[in-house]
């Protein structure tokens, strides 16, 4: 429940945008429910956000299917923060609008955790129905359909308009928030303000140090001869004995790194496709890109290697 708050925060709060269609946030959402098939967990969240703060910035009527579409990428969000019980409350609301449509396999395996949570939100308890007031002389909107009535224990996509087809505001409610009877303010732009230059002060003048003039008696010096009958071993040789046996073993260990992390991003996959938990996802993604990044070692360790050793 906390992260449907937060989200409802976000939208709901005012601010200056310019205006958006129905047709572009539902394109946002699209993009976010690939960016969720295909693992993409940094595009899902930031085109998520997007979706998110254009649907704040609506000049139109949000038909009822799209509500539903919205509040199921709401609880795909949560599921991912971790919050199934916002999850629930999310597909709840979107059940509501469209009771029988259904997850498809990509998004939710059957018998996965969000295939179980959805199933959890269709046994739900029906809706607690009540009624709201909206602004004087404005049409009131809950998802999609024109009415002043709302499920308290949903979050709501609510808007206020003319009447003519035009929307002043549009809001994401969260359960048991009471819609805005007045329409926000928007927000002023920010006050673009001088910082106050403190006055140059002069620095003080500072004492000049005395010096000692007499110079330290000189060290005696100590001449030593070197013992030129042995020659020193050759230090350029040894250094690249020793780098070349340090490349070859980090060429090594970097592939066999490279191995074991992409056989484990292959088995993390096949865990997150029969159960596509936040953890799996997180494991998949990281093994892959660390066999990657291992990979890459190994080619660098095994060219300075050749480079090393073909130098004399």
């Amino acid at each position: 429940m906390i992260t449907l708050m937060l989200l409802a925060a976000g939208v709901a709060s005012a601010q200056r945008c310019e205006p958006v269609s129905s047709e572009q946030v539902s394109s946002l959402m699209q993009a976010a429910l690939l960016d969720f098939a295909t693992l993409d967990e940094d595009s899902f969240f930031d085109t998520a956000q997007q979706a998110q703060s254009a649907l704040g910035c609506l000049d139109e009527v949000f038909l009822p299917p799209n509500a539903a579409a919205y509040h199921r990428l709401m609880g795909l969000r949560a599921f991912f923060d971790g919050d199934e019980d916002s999850a629930v409350v999310a597909f709840r609301a979107s059940q509501a609008i469209e009771p029988d449509y259904e997850l498809s396999a990509k998004i939710a395996p059957v018998g996965g955790k969000l295939h179980r949570l959805w199933i959890q939100a269709r046994q739900g308890p029906n809706p607690f129905i009540g009624s709201f007031n909206a602004p004087a002389g404005k049409y009131a909107y809950v998802d999609g359909t024109e009415t002043r009535t709302r499920a308290e224990d949903l979050p709501s996509i609510i808007q206020y308009g003319s009447g003519d087809g035009s929307v002043d505001w549009t809001g994401y409610v969260a359960p048991g928030v009471t819609p805005p009877v007045e329409l926000p303010e928007m927000a002023p732009a920010v006050a673009q303000v001088e910082p106050e230059l403190e006055p140059e002060v002069e620095p003080e003048a500072m004492p000049e140090p005395e010096l000692d003039l007499e110079p330290p008696p000189p060290e005696p010096v100590v001449s030593e001869q070197p013992d030129l009958s042995t020659p020193p071993p050759s230090r350029d040789k040894n250094r690249s004995e020793r780098g070349k046996g340090g490349l070859v073993a980090g060429t090594v260990i970097s592939g066999v790194a490279a191995g074991a992390l992409y056989g484990a991003s292959a088995y993390s996959r096949l865990q997150f496709d029969a159960d596509p938990s936040p953890e799996w996802f997180w494991m998949t993604n990281g093994a892959y890109y660390g066999s990657v990044g291992c990979g890459v070692l190994t080619v660098t360790f095994g060219s300075l290697a050749i480079f090393t050793g073909g130098r004399r």
